[in-house]
């Protein structure tokens, strides 16, 4: 692990290392806890600060475990021999963009989705999908692609009958094109259960897709019946200990109404029981991630690393 040097080398703070190293301020500080993979100074109020030599660090365990390898197993494994790890498979340990070419080919692939919705063109929408699917990871294709979508689709005014029938075809295809990813992945989970509880009704597929990261993950997702409470919730994780869970907190949820079902679920489980949480609206993100034992995320793709970060 790179400790901190006290030396007059530039410190950055945490969002400029997220912005540099494509990895999340959540996932960021859940690596540091669990795995202490950097060390970073400390300003005077607390604030995080890392080193260029930190940074590059970091780019080499992003790298690495978008290949395959799991953080657990190279968190401790010293710089040289993480870009020795890179090259091998071909890779520059050098090469600075995080995911530009991925990041832009999903802004291009869900700028021609937002036509069709805007167009209110269910036909183009859904060959606009299927071109995605033939580029995209599952997770990424959830993230930048559908999600978004269905909250645009759901944005849409009524402008009459037609309009709102089009609207609702639009969400009910993005919906069942996220649901199909789901069910592809799902299979796959066949280790510790997880636990998936949707805060309130189903309206969109944040359910489906919260289960498809834990099974992307290796784990076997539980999803409680929609209408579970966080009583039944907190009853039962704490009758199997060895169970995880993940609270999806879909695009509809009230942040106000997000931050008091999570406390009281907070106080019912105790501090020793971890809750991962994807929260993809801004305001609620920012209203429950500062709840004690939470670990909060704003997407799929970060949820899937939560999920393997903590996993026992």
């Amino acid at each position: 692990m790179p400790p901190p040097t006290r030396t007059n080398e530039p410190r950055y703070p945490i969002q400029a290392v997220a912005a540099r190293t494509g990895l999340t301020p959540p996932l960021l500080r859940a690596w540091e806890r669990r795995y202490s993979v950097v060390e970073p100074e400390r300003a005077e109020g607390g604030e995080r600060l890392y080193s260029d030599r930190q940074i590059h660090h970091l780019n080499l365990l992003r790298m690495l475990t978008q290949h395959g390898h799991r953080i657990s197993r190279i968190a401790k494994v010293p710089t040289a021999e993480l870009e020795r790890l890179l090259l091998d498979v071909g890779i520059s340990p050098f090469d600075a963009p995080v995911r530009a070419e991925n990041a832009d080919l999903e802004h291009v692939l869900f700028g021609r989705g937002l036509a069709a919705v805007n167009a209110l063109d269910v036909d183009m929408l859904e060959a606009e999908i299927e071109r995605a699917k033939t580029v995209l990871s599952p997770l990424a294709m959830i993230d930048s692609v559908l999600c978004p979508l269905i909250r645009r689709a759901e944005a849409i005014p009524a402008r009459g009958p037609v309009a709102q029938a089009s609207a609702q075809a639009l969400i009910e295809l993005l919906t069942e094109a996220a649901r199909s990813i789901a069910r592809v992945t799902g299979p796959l989970g066949s280790g510790r259960p997880m636990v998936i509880w949707n805060l309130g009704a189903v309206r969109d597929a944040s359910l489906a897709m919260a289960a498809a990261s834990a099974s992307l993950q290796g784990m076997r997702a539980e999803i409680l019946h929609d209408s579970a409470d966080g009583q039944e919730i907190a009853d039962y994780v704490l009758a199997e200990p060895a169970t995880g869970l993940v609270v999806s907190l879909p695009c509809h949820v009230d942040a106000d109404q997000a931050f008091s079902a999570l406390t009281a679920l907070r106080k019912r489980l105790g501090r020793e029981h971890l809750i991962l949480c994807v929260a993809p609206i801004p305001e609620v993100f920012a209203r429950v991630e500062d709840i004690p034992g939470l670990e909060v995320c704003a997407n799929f793709r970060d949820l899937a690393e939560l999920i393997d970060t903590n996993r026992s």
